[in-house]
């Protein structure tokens, strides 16, 4: 079995496991790894909590049982993890899952196992190191024994760690269909009232008025006629260089949606939606699911106390290494920018007044008995 495809995971573990147990030239390697010091070495001192050769087989193989579950056939898994033989793969992976390579699909087992140090595969192509409770995981990992010992039954003995590390993206779809807190947007859009009991008031008032005022903005623009949209009001206008411009109402309504879109796969493991249609239906179509789900997303991190967790993205060029608090902060700070400058074209291209964007005038539209102008909003008339 040979494979001549460049394989970035293997890259991101060869170099931080290289740095395992060598404080020295830390600046250096993290420079080459292309990853800030800060995160680098959280990495490895997370890392030397297990050997290096057995943390790489581990990941390797956690990945091979995701791709497995995305449909992958037990040849392919085992040539990306690196065995010369599907033979030696199909033994290595049932030492460590429990369970043959080629059940695993219909089993719907969770691809990661329990380790010692709260690193783990990150779908599709990256690490999390877990910020919490490492010796707890080395606890269970020494009472679970190995996976040849407990046989395909591994799974039901995981406890709270099965739950801490559970797969955020799995958890956010459920979450978007179980979202009991979401309702019609009496005033356009798609609305939600904070959580109760939620373990971060201010964070959840943050989203909800993000996705309340996002959709209220996608409900505005669908008054626009297509020459509207397109109007280049803010030529050369761009809130983040990679982004690239953001000239008419179309583009930034787009950006605001593909921003949620991008992230909440980034940061839930799961693949990487494809550019978007950008009709007004399509837009709010995109936002209905990828507003709800990146709420529900950050639900659950705070609800897990998982916003310190670590996480690499080696898809990016060069890889790059986030928080999960510091990427849902990312999302709404330049959420709020484009919100604001988009209001700006809306009122300029309908001649109305500017849309409410403070979260005092979404409390108040919360409790509005019907839909209210921006005027009402505000409380000057």
């Amino acid at each position: 079995m040979e494979d001549a495809r460049p394989d970035r995971l293997r890259a991101l573990l060869d170099a931080v496991l290289d740095a395992v147990g060598r404080p020295a030239g830390g600046a250096a390697v993290a420079g080459r790894a292309h990853f800030s010091r800060f995160h680098f070495d959280r990495l490895v001192a997370a890392g030397a909590g297990e050997p290096p050769a057995t943390l790489r087989r581990r990941v390797l193989l956690e990945r091979a049982a995701w791709q497995l579950l995305q449909g992958a056939t037990v040849t392919d898994a085992g040539i990306d993890a690196g065995y010369g033989s599907t033979e030696a793969f199909s033994r290595a992976f049932a030492r460590l899952h429990g369970i043959a390579p080629s059940r695993f699909a219909s089993a719907r087992g969770d691809f990661r196992v329990a380790a010692p140090n709260g690193i783990h595969f990150h779908p599709p192509a990256g690490l999390v190191a877990h910020a919490r409770d490492r010796n707890r995981d080395s606890t269970r990992d020494h009472d679970l024994g190995s996976a040849a010992d407990r046989g395909s039954t591994r799974h039901h003995h995981l406890g709270d760690d099965h739950e801490r590390h559970h797969h955020l993206g799995d958890d956010h779809e459920r979450g978007r269909c179980d979202d009991r807190h979401r309702g019609p947007d009496r005033a356009g859009g798609v609305h939600g009232s904070p959580t109760r009991g939620a373990p971060d008031g201010l964070t959840d008032r943050m989203l909800e008025h993000d996705r309340w005022l996002t959709g209220r903005l996608i409900e505005r623009a669908a008054l626009l006629t297509d020459d509207q949209l397109d109007r280049e009001l803010r030529p050369g206008h761009v809130v983040l260089s990679f982004d690239g411009p953001e000239p008419s109402a179309r583009a930034m309504l787009d950006r605001l949606v593909w921003t949620k879109e991008v992230w909440t796969a980034a940061i839930g493991g799961t693949a990487l939606p494809p550019a978007g249609d950008r009709t007004i239906a399509a837009l709010r179509t995109r936002f209905a699911a990828a507003g709800d789900a990146f709420v529900a997303l950050a639900r659950r991190i705070a609800e897990r106390g998982q916003w310190d967790d670590l996480f690499v993205d080696a898809l990016c060029d060069p890889p790059q290494s986030f928080t999960f608090g510091g990427a849902v902060a990312h999302v709404l700070t330049f959420s709020a920018h484009r919100r604001e400058v988009l209001a700006g074209v809306l009122a300029e291209l309908d001649g109305r007044e500017r849309e409410p964007g403070c979260p005092l005038e979404w409390e108040r539209a919360r409790v509005a008995p019907a839909p209210r102008a921006a005027a009402e909003l505000r409380g000057t008339t």
